[in-house]
C-alpha cells in the first residue's frame, strides 16, 4: 500500500500529474510543502486517492506550482474556495457559475478537453455536451 510507501510519492506524483496532463511535461509541479504534506498523509484509498487529490489541487493551483495549501484529502476541515481566477457571484446562477468554472478550466490547461473532463470527472462526451450547452466549443 501506498501509506508503507511514502519515499515513492514523489515520483509517483510527478507521473500522474504528467499523466493529467495528456502526456506531456506536467503543467504543475509540487514544491516541498506539497510533497512534505502528501508523504505525511497516510493514503486510506491508495494511488486513486492519490490522483484524485493531484487532479483537485491542479484545479486550485496558482501558476505552476502546487502548494500544501492546495492539496485537500478527504474529510479534511479545509473550506474549499473556488480559483482565485474565478470570482462567482453569490446572486449567479449555478448554470453561469459551470460555465465560468468550465471556461476557466479550459483557459487554465491550454484547451486540453481529456484533461479538462477528467478534472471535472466526466467523460468527453459530457464534457462536449457542456461546452456546446454553453457555446464554448
Amino acid at each position: 500500500p501506498l501509506r508503507a510507501r511514502h519515499e515513492d510519492i514523489p515520483a509517483l506524483a510527478e507521473a500522474i500529474l504528467a499523466r493529467l496532463n495528456g502526456g506531456k511535461r506536467p503543467a504543475c509541479h509540487l514544491d516541498k510543502t506539497a510533497l512534505k504534506k502528501l508523504k505525511s498523509y497516510d493514503f486510506p484509498g491508495n494511488v486513486r486517492e492519490l490522483r484524485n487529490v493531484l487532479q483537485r489541487a491542479q484545479v486550485y493551483c496558482q501558476g505552476q506550482i502546487i502548494t500544501a495549501a492546495d492539496l485537500r484529502f478527504e474529510g479534511e476541515t479545509t473550506t474549499l474556495a473556488a480559483p482565485a481566477t474565478q470570482a462567482p457571484d453569490p446572486g449567479g446562477s449555478l448554470k453561469n457559475l459551470e460555465e465560468s468554472y468550465v471556461r476557466d478550466l479550459l483557459a487554465r490547461h491550454n484547451g486540453h478537453r481529456r484533461t479538462v473532463a477528467d478534472l471535472l470527472g466526466v467523460s468527453e462526451r459530457t464534457l462536449y455536451r457542456k461546452l456546446k450547452r454553453y457555446d464554448l466549443g
